[in-house]
This record gives structure tokens, sequence and C-alpha cells, in this order.
């Protein structure tokens, strides 16, 4: 689902650090909230370019997807896991192109894929 190189980069370097440490559950847990919060941007944007979301409402629909996944997931929404979404949606939201609305018809109702054990 990552289109744009600064996005993958960033995707890449969570991921380098968590397997230094991959005994460290904290590293996982946030290698888990970064993609989440990169899946759950891109889903928004796709949902707005095909018409299904407002602009103005990307950015509370991401953070809404990010933290229901990873509520799922069982991780507890503190305020500085909401900093850390917040804070990787804003990024992904500055790299993404925003021009042009008309994309293919694709599934964008679907959960952010977590990638990792």
């Amino acid at each position: 689902m990552l289109s744009r190189p600064l996005i993958k980069a960033l995707e890449v370097a969570v991921e380098a650090v968590y397997n230094i440490w991959p005994e460290k559950k904290q590293l996982k847990t946030v290698y888990t909230i970064i993609t989440a919060a990169i899946d759950a941007a891109e889903i928004a944007e796709k949902a707005w370019k095909m018409g299904n979301l407002e602009g103005d409402e990307r950015n509370a629909f991401a953070k809404s997807l990010s933290k229901d996944t990873l509520t799922k997931l069982g991780i507890e929404i503190t305020p500085q896991i909401e900093m850390i979404v917040s804070g990787i949606i804003e990024a992904v939201c500055i790299v993404l192109p925003h021009e042009n609305k008309n994309v293919e018809e694709e599934d964008v109702s679907a959960t952010p894929v977590i990638r990792g054990d």
C-alpha cells in the first residue's frame, strides 16, 4: 500500500530498529503503532480521492481508524500513543499528493495491515 518513498523509508527504518531488538516488546508495540497510523492515513487519503470522505475529515478518520486498530490489538490508547499516531499521520499527509481525487474504485474500509508477528 505504501506508494511514496519517504513513507516507505520511515516504515523500513522502524522495522530495522525493531529487527535489531526483536525481543523488546516495546519496540514491537511502537512498530505496530507507527504502521497502523501509516496505513490509516493512506486509507483516509484513498477514501477522499474516491469521494467517500470530505477533505477536512481525513485526519480525524485516520486517527479513528488507527485507534480502533490498536485497541483491537490490545494496545491501550494513552496520550503518548495519541501523539505518536497524530505525528505519523501528519507526516504521511505532508508527503502524499492531494491534487487528484479520481482513483480506481478500491476497498478502503479494510483495517490497516499490521506487519510483524
